[in-house]
């Protein structure tokens, strides 16, 4: 497996300190970092690794493909988020993971990993909850893709989105970070490119969401869940984890 260039240093928002909920992040932004461009390949599926990889900055997909080349995008990746997260010593991954827009990943070898999760109860509760997280959004999605009209679908995973980077500090006021496709939406909601562009249209119309240039702004989140039959609780794993500061400062002398 090859890795992209090595960046020796952290993200200017890491640099100045801006608060996350997440101590896996904070660990991260500690390790060894790599840098991809938007849309490079950073693993193909069936690849064998022997690191895990932690999302520093940025977005990323991760989609299986088929035999016959169709694809399905089954997560996407923000910041905190971990990536080939199965700590067997040197596994195949199941799904292709691709840099959605300029993406800093923390490479952090499995032995290595392990070992840290022995001694360190809070890095152990951080990557465990990030593992139960990941699970609860994947059982959710396919509880979406069998039940879900492709309103509801679209909407509900535009909600998904918008939360998720709440809860790291990257949507406020109803404004986020949005840099899909609409090929990238009908793939990770299981509609056609047509169809999702049909439903996105209706959900411009009826005021609930403004796309601008990689921004999505949803006007009334309440009126959005409504549409999507959002419960965000599928979210909330507990309280935000504290800082490596805050950690090192509730510690005695």
């Amino acid at each position: 497996m090859q890795f992209a260039q090595q960046q020796s240093v952290l993200p200017q928002e890491r640099q100045q300190g801006r608060r996350q909920d997440n101590f896996l992040l904070e660990f991260a932004g500690l390790q060894r970092l790599r840098t991809y461009r938007p849309r490079q390949m950073v693993l193909n599926q069936g690849d064998c690794t022997a690191h895990i990889l932690i999302i520093v900055n940025g977005w990323a997909e991760q989609t299986i493909q088929l035999a016959d080349g169709r694809r399905q995008i089954v997560a996407f990746g923000l910041p905190g988020d971990l990536c080939c997260s199965d700590l067997s010593s040197r596994s195949r991954v199941e799904q292709s993971i691709m840099a959605l827009t300029s993406l800093t990943v923390a490479i952090v070898g499995k032995l290595e990993f392990r070992t840290l999760l022995t001694g360190n109860a809070r890095l152990s509760r951080s990557f465990w909850r990030n593992q139960m997280l990941s699970l609860s959004i994947q059982r959710r999605w396919t509880a979406i893709l069998g039940q879900m009209d492709a309103r509801e679908r679209v909407a509900h995973l535009l909600c998904e989105l918008y939360l998720r980077q709440e809860k790291i500090g990257a949507a406020v006021q109803g404004a986020c970070s949005c840099p899909l496709t609409q090929t990238q939406v009908a793939e990770a909601c299981g509609l056609t490119q047509v169809h999702t562009n049909r439903v996105i249209q209706d959900l411009r119309r009826r005021g609930l969401i403004e796309l601008r240039t990689k921004r999505l702004v949803i006007p009334s989140l309440k009126e959005m869940m409504a549409v999507a039959q959002f419960d965000g609780s599928y979210l909330d794993l507990g309280d935000p984890e504290p800082t490596l500061a805050e950690t090192r400062a509730s510690q005695p002398a």
